[in-house]
């Protein structure tokens, strides 16, 4: 187990006194974490219906809100994003119209444009996903973990493998 406040500086320090977790166990936990959170949040945040906001954090009419969540000091999020399944964003985030994120941790100054998705994922300070981009946390604990890509080019099929980060390609 690794003990993500000595990696993380701005680990949440609510969270300091709870198990040590893999950083991909950690989303599984986050809307427990939150529930708890609540109380030690103090001043300046409102809290209904499982959602905790910062009174200084904008919230665009249309945007979707579902507990557990905390949305901290300065963050923007604008219509038509989709916060679910536990979301903590820390001060200064912004999540852009479109956006969904669900079951994730964000750090300060995280930035993601419109149009994206962020699932079960632990994002740094300051990190910009510019739009469209999709991550999530998926533990691949399969034995066979190649991966086939079939691309049509020029009436060409190729094939790529990678077996433990050394690709192979393969015309058909």
């Amino acid at each position: 187990m690794l003990d993500l406040g000595a990696y993380i500086q701005s680990w949440p320090r609510f969270w300091a006194d709870r198990p040590r977790l893999d950083p991909w166990d950690i989303p599984a936990g986050v809307p427990i974490l939150l529930e708890r959170a609540f109380a030690g949040l103090g001043g300046g945040y409102l809290i209904a219906d499982g959602v905790a906001v910062h009174h200084s954090a904008t919230v665009e009419i249309g945007a979707v809100l579902k507990g557990p969540a905390i949305v901290g000091p300065g963050c923007f999020l604008a219509a038509h994003c989709y916060l679910r399944g536990g979301v903590w964003l820390a001060g200064d985030c912004v999540v852009g119209p479109g956006c969904e994120v669900k079951s994730s941790i964000v750090f300060e100054k995280a930035r993601f444009a419109h149009f994206n998705f962020v699932g079960d994922s632990l994002v740094g300070s300051d990190v910009n996903l510019e739009a469209g981009a999709i991550v999530a946390n998926y533990r691949n604990d399969l034995a066979d973990r190649r991966l086939r890509i079939q691309l049509a080019l020029l009436w060409q099929i190729f094939e790529v493998h990678d077996i433990f980060g050394i690709p192979e390609i393969h015309i058909a």
